[in-house]
């Protein structure tokens, strides 16, 4: 027999159409604390963080009391989006990342004359495609600190 969900998440889970995970995964936080919270109730800093990303009231997510004002639900979107990219030389001697397919650049690097003298073919592709790769990496970082972020909880009333 399973046990029942704290009524705090319960209320959180009905209105949101979100599963445990998905909660986690919103907040930033593992899913072992909103476990707990299905047993001890959802703290007021997770109650506050809830509210703002769903737009519920957090006084009725900790006490059920009717909400103060009534608001549109809408369940948040996480989007991905799969992209298959090649890293090319242009025929005008710019290196473009793209996607597979489509003549549209999302970047372009440009070396002048002197540097592409400089360094030499190989080079130049070698130096542009590791001018991508700190460019992507960086953006998948700052997309994982969004979704790591911060969510500070209160010292719980009753220790198990």
């Amino acid at each position: 027999m399973t046990k029942p969900i704290h009524d705090s998440l319960q209320r959180v889970l009905d209105a949101s159409g979100q599963s445990m995970q998905d909660i986690a995964v919103l907040l930033g936080v593992s899913v072992a604390t909103v476990v707990r919270w299905s047993k001890q109730g959802i703290s007021q800093a997770g109650a506050n963080k809830l509210g703002q990303l769903l737009a519920l009231d957090p006084a009725w997510i900790l006490t059920g009391e009717p909400a103060t004002q009534k608001v549109k639900i809408q369940k948040p979107k996480i989007m991905t989006k799969e992209a298959y990219l090649e890293f090319v030389e242009t025929d005008k001697g710019a290196f473009v990342l793209r996607e597979v397919g489509d003549d549209n650049p999302w970047v372009s690097i440009d070396f002048s004359d002197k540097i592409k003298e400089m360094l030499g073919q190989e080079m130049l592709q070698m130096m542009g495609h590791h001018m991508i790769q700190a460019a992507i990496a960086s953006f998948m970082q700052k997309q994982m600190s969004q979704y790591h972020a911060h969510v500070y909880d209160e010292t719980p009333t009753h220790f198990s």
